[in-house]
């Protein structure tokens, strides 16, 4: 199915809602990733077994929190992009009292 103008405006923000919640839904999965990947590093201890690439993990770390940090707000940007454009839209459609 094609967007364009004529389709109706709840059809064209239910299409926006459904890629916000994709958006959201992987940035939270990258996050949780990166967590699970960082404890299991923590638990394995490479860096004593293969201490040659001791720094590569150390800087797998700093960089996965770096992400960490941008993936969470993204996925709270959109989530508050689509908590307001859905009041905004819950606004416009209720009659007012």
């Amino acid at each position: 199915m094609e967007i364009n103008d004529s389709t109706s405006q709840l059809l064209q923000f239910s299409y926006n809602v459904f890629l916000g919640s994709i958006v959201s839904f992987f940035c939270l999965i990258s996050v949780v990733g990166y967590i699970i990947t960082n404890y299991i590093l923590d638990k394995v201890d490479l860096e004593k077994k293969y201490p040659r690439i001791g720094k590569y993990l150390n800087r797998f770390k700093k960089i996965a929190l770096f992400y960490v940090f941008i993936d969470l707000f993204l996925c709270l940007l959109w989530l508050f992009l689509l908590i307001f454009s859905s009041l905004v839209i819950i606004a416009k459609i209720q009659p007012p009292v």
